[in-house]
């Protein structure tokens, strides 16, 4: 849905989260209007999902798996004074920057350029359990970025884009707006009931007084 799809409501609208309608046709449109964004904001937070998904395994999974069953660097052999268990920690490294470049600051989405930043975690390996669950990671970051990617492409033509917040539906009808019916603040109501001696008369709530006061009246 685009804003030039929509008769009534306006990017103004949009922007307050509030409709006031004055016709059955307005009235289906705003109904309309809310239950896309519901499934906008539902698809949002898919996308959110499987965002933290692949930051989990990008920057948790993947470099643990470089550093602990790269060459030398076995669970059971792990020592920092090794060359190759610092070679596979700068792998992890580098891996971790390219990730946090292209995917968290530049937002692209890209299988792809996955494929080519994620291929320096294979330059050292040398345990085929290491190099099958690589694999098995690889395959899955890549898979929900391809998800990721075309949903992004959906969210971004849609409007009401990021936040997708449905309309406050009102239906007040426009007498309120003729001179002489505007609201009152209780100041200038106060004004208004002052009595000769300048006291505010309130009227009893006991039905009682009522009847009696009426009969002294006659």
């Amino acid at each position: 849905m685009k804003l030039s799809d929509l008769r009534y409501i306006t990017q103004e609208n949009i922007n307050e989260a509030y409709i006031n309608v004055t016709s059955a046709d307005m009235y289906k449109e705003a109904q309309v209007f809310n239950t896309h964004m519901f499934d906008m904001h539902r698809l949002y937070w898919r996308f959110r999902i499987q965002s933290w998904a692949v930051v989990l395994i990008s920057l948790i999974l993947v470099p643990l798996l470089t550093v602990l069953y790269g060459r030398d660097s076995d669970l059971t052999q792990v020592t920092v004074l090794t060359a190759f268990f610092w070679l596979n920690f700068a792998i992890a490294a580098l891996y971790i920057f390219c990730f946090c470049f292209f995917v968290l600051y530049k937002k692209l989405y890209d299988w792809r350029i996955c494929m080519l930043y994620s291929a320096v975690t294979f330059l050292n390996r040398e345990s085929i359990y290491g190099i099958l669950a690589s694999l098995i990671l690889l395959v899955t970051i890549c898979a929900l970025l391809f998800i990721m990617n075309k949903i992004d492409v959906r969210l971004k033509d849609e409007v009401g884009y990021p936040y997708f917040v449905q309309l406050r539906i009102t239906t007040k009808t426009e007498k309120f707006d003729e001179p002489g019916t505007e609201l009152l603040s209780f100041d200038q109501f106060k004004a208004n009931e002052l009595n000769a001696d300048g006291k505010l008369e309130i009227p009893s709530l006991d039905p009682l007084s009522n009847i009696l006061e009426k009969n002294n009246e006659l």
